[in-house]
């Protein structure tokens, strides 16, 4: 291993600048002076050599990394190590060599990466609807990508985790509450091909899932080898996509053979609730072209009255009389009970982009709940709690009872504030916290996820079963 650059001469960035101004064609030299530009917001006005080592590239790297895409990041040290050779001259190019040594050529590194572009290409194609195996490695491919890059022999535990409580734990220790994105594809999965995929994945030779990914990537045309490590290094690209910060990245990504883990370590200060938010971020831009709900508290203006402006802007803004829900008639704030449960909320449905532009068109007039991280985003409720909200508000506690006949079985061992399942009714397959129990019945509350929405109604116990611990 060369050691940094011994000498303590320091190097104005001045210095520099003119160098490229007298040694560079016009062309080159608007890329070398931003280059420059930048190390002197990372760095001040002077550059000592014996400081320029693997330690200050990596941290370079990661000031970068906040406003430029990876190939753009990859370019800049490129130019810069090009410069420092040429202006310090053969004496220091192997200490440079070492500082520079996770950079790679023009033709590597960053560059080899499959691009979201070529994931979505996967993710859409209906060419390997003839070639079963190379259809379920496609599907896998998927999950390990929006499970944040989780590798291959990592997937049959995270599906056990999944099954049983819709969970999953990171290489970090954090527990996520799954994406309904994965969710869907573990469900279908089972319904085209008759076998879950952790059947699928215990069936399979150790190299037989490689060699289905480059059949695959052969197939589409993609530019570069399609490999397992492959869904990490788009899940890092599609989270820089969606505005979130390395740091964020590197706590969130859940491979630990990934590239943004050589110049950004993990943060133990990041919540679990903001990595839970980039899971969703990514899986949403995943899914940007799909209509998702979204949430908004109203303020002093009426649910009511907002409605009526978002049709009113329905040309702009896309949205249809069906694509708004109220949870309650008239005054919300005066509707008996409802003051206990929620604050006056609408609820709409659009895609992602057209979520944003709802967003900035309600301004102060409402407060759409967003996402905390990344460019604050508005977070999507996935449909399942969307779906047990609205049938809950709809349908009402009292009438709720008339759906179900009288439970004579022995009660099961569960208390308040467990978390439940319903087995059975109108609401099977639906997640809700014990709120009350009864003699034959509990009272079952449903919140919205990041939302201050909740519903109650009653619910025999026959029809629960516990999740997870409770179970």
């Amino acid at each position: 291993m060369y050691p940094p650059v011994t000498t303590a001469e320091q190097i104005s960035v001045g210095n520099l600048e003119r160098y490229v101004e007298e040694n560079y064609s016009e062309k080159s030299q608007k890329l070398y002076l931003a280059v420059l530009k930048s190390i002197r917001v990372y760095g001040g006005g002077y550059l000592t050599p014996s400081e320029i080592d693997g330690k200050y590239i990596a941290g370079f790297r990661t000031h970068l990394s906040d406003r430029l895409s990876p190939g753009s990041i990859s370019q800049y040290l490129r130019s810069l190590r090009s410069l420092l050779n040429s202006y310090l001259g053969p004496e220091y190019r192997p200490a440079i060599k070492e500082a520079f040594a996770g950079v790679g050529s023009k033709n590597e590194s960053d560059t080899r990466h499959i691009t979201p572009a070529d994931f979505r290409k996967i993710k859409d194609t209906t060419a390997l609807s003839t070639h079963p195996a190379l259809e379920k490695a496609r599907r896998i491919f998927i999950l390990s990508t929006l499970l944040g890059g989780i590798d291959i022999e990592e997937l049959p535990a995270a599906l056990s985790a999944i099954e049983t409580n819709g969970r999953s734990t990171l290489r970090t220790g954090v527990s996520i509450s799954v994406p309904s994105q994965a969710l869907s594809v573990i469900r279908h999965f089972k319904e085209e091909f008759g076998v879950s995929i952790s059947q699928c994945l215990s069936t399979l030779a150790d190299d037989s899932y490689p060699k289905c990914l480059d059949a695959i990537g052969a197939t589409l045309s993609l530019r570069h080898p399609l490999l397992p490590k492959s869904s990490a290094d788009v899940w890092v690209a599609l989270a820089r996509t969606a505005g979130v910060p390395a740091t964020v990245i590197a706590s969130a990504v859940n491979n630990s053979d990934v590239a943004i883990l050589r110049y950004s370590e993990a943060d133990e200060s990041i919540s679990a609730d903001d990595i839970q938010e980039v899971y969703y971020a990514v899986a949403n831009t995943i899914e940007n072209s799909t209509n998702h709900w979204y949430g908004a508290r109203c303020f002093t203006t009426a649910p009511t009255e907002i409605k009526e402006r978002l049709l009113l802007a329905k040309a702009k803004l896309g949205i249809e009389p069906d694509d708004v829900y109220i949870p309650f008639s008239g005054d919300s704030a005066g509707t008996e009970g409802c003051d206990k449960v929620m604050q006056p909320m609408l609820f709409f449905r659009a895609t992602v982009t057209r979520a944003r532009d709802i967003k900035r068109h309600l301004g102060s007039n409402a407060y759409v709940y967003s996402y905390r991280t990344g460019e604050k985003s508005p977070a999507i409720i996935s449909d399942t709690e969307m779906m047990t909200f609205m049938l809950l508000a709809r349908v009402g506690a009292d009438t709720l009872k008339l759906y179900f006949p009288k439970a004579g079985d022995n009660p099961p061992g569960l208390e308040i504030n467990d978390t439940v399942i319903i087995t059975d009714g109108n609401f099977s397959g639906h997640v809700g916290i014990i709120e009350k129990a009864g003699s034959d019945s509990f009272r079952v509350i449903v919140r919205i996820t990041g939302i201050s929405a909740v519903v109650t109604a009653e619910v025999p116990k026959k029809f629960l079963r516990g999740v997870g611990d409770n179970a």
